[in-house]
């Protein structure tokens, strides 16, 4: 857009190249005149096109240069023209067609015309210049054409990074890394390559970069929307694509926020041997028993089905103060909820046996009050079991 005419309260074009929507190519000022300025009313806001009359067949499609202009798609203009063979013609004045562009403003009839839209107006400042939205994306055939693609892209390949970096660091051994930050991990590592591509290239049709990155999006909230859904997004259009690109743009982006911020899904309690067949987990902040799952996780040699005998029919479990009352009442006290699968929130570690504990027992409660449990079993262990517990928030 010209700005002296901006400044002036009229919408002119100072240079362009593009195709019309019916495959005319054209590029102001070499091959087509710019169209003339036009003034904006205080209160238009929308696109303003460049446009050409409609080619009919059959009908007359140029204006001659010596005539008064009558609408047609293409207008007359003399041009002297060298001769291209050596030793050729003197130069000679020709008569040009050269495409009769008009600029059509926001509520106007483009009826009879192909048009391109070329701006986004807001009406007039107070003093008197025209307002232009300065994110408004042209309708283009690659990403070259606009550097706010180029930026987005990048901005997308850092959010990616910064990803990759948060849940790696859990994937690698981090406290409370669940399977959820390999997911995450493997989500960043796929991604970021292809749109590192499509940044690279700079080539891609706009509706190829929003296809990958709505895609994206919708893999995103898979983890980072509370609903797990992707919102509705607008619908690509290419004659105005800014709408659908604004408010992608702004779904990835909070998405990106939110999925680099790593908070653990689970907290390792320490459990300690305290005797034979009894074992003390150590509760440090009680505030874990309002938002978690207490989960013991057991490894034996023995089956599943032995240990889960074993722990749900012969456990006693309690607070550490009330434990040993419990135990020699030979009374269960929390009872073990098995659990058909591990949780993923806490770290893989094979098929283990995982039990709950019963946060709806009576003896749970005293938890609050207690600086941890102890779990005692009246079994026969062949070996001792490997036995672990997590804080799984809920």
């Amino acid at each position: 857009m010209a700005r002296p005419a901006l400044d002036a309260g009229r919408v002119a074009i100072a240079s362009a190249t593009g195709i019309f929507p019916d495959g005319t190519p054209f590029a102001i000022p070499d091959t087509m005149s710019a169209p003339a300025p036009v003034p904006i009313k205080a209160d238009m806001a929308g696109l303003v096109a460049l446009a050409i009359p409609i080619e009919r067949p059959g009908a007359a499609t140029i204006d001659p240069a010596h005539a008064e202009p009558a609408g047609s798609r293409y207008r007359g203009v003399i041009q002297t023209v060298r001769d291209a063979i050596r030793g050729g013609a003197e130069p000679e004045e020709l008569e040009v067609a050269r495409l009769s562009a008009r600029l059509i403003l926001p509520g106007e009839d483009g009826a009879g015309y192909v048009a391109l839209p070329v701006a986004r107006v807001e009406g007039l400042r107070a003093e008197g210049s025209v307002a232009v939205s300065e994110g408004y994306l042209a309708p283009a055939l690659r990403l070259a054409a606009n550097p706010w693609y180029a930026g987005l892209a990048q901005e997308v390949v850092t959010g990616l990074d910064r990803i990759a970096d948060a849940h790696g660091k859990l994937v690698l051994g981090g406290a409370g890394r669940s399977i959820e930050n390999l997911l995450l991990l493997e989500l960043a590592n796929s991604a970021r390559p292809r749109v590192a591509h499509m940044l690279g290239q700079n080539l891609h049709h706009p509706s190829e970069f929003f296809m990958e990155l709505a895609g994206l999006a919708g893999r995103m909230a898979t983890y980072g929307s509370s609903s797990r859904r992707l919102s509705d997004l607008p619908a690509y259009d290419h004659l105005d694509p800014q709408p659908a690109f604004a408010a992608l743009a702004d779904t990835l982006r909070s998405l990106m926020l939110s999925l680099r911020h790593v908070e653990p899904k689970s907290r390792a309690l320490q459990v300690a041997r305290h005797a034979q067949n009894i074992w003390k987990v150590r509760i440090d902040n009680p505030d874990l028993l309002k938002t978690s799952r207490i989960v013991l996780r057991i490894g034996s040699d023995m089956s599943d089905e032995s240990l889960r005998r074993i722990f749900v029919s012969q456990a006693t479990v309690g607070a550490a103060d009330a434990f040993e009352k419990l135990w020699k009442s030979r009374l269960p006290g929390i009872p073990l909820k098995p659990l058909h699968s591990q949780p993923r929130e806490i770290p893989y570690d094979g098929e283990r046996l995982c039990l709950e504990l019963d946060q709806k027992s009576e003896h749970f409660a005293q938890l609050t009050d207690a600086p941890g449990f102890v779990i005692g079993v009246s079994g026969a262990l062949d070996r001792e079991p490997e036995i672990d517990c997590y804080a799984v928030n809920r």
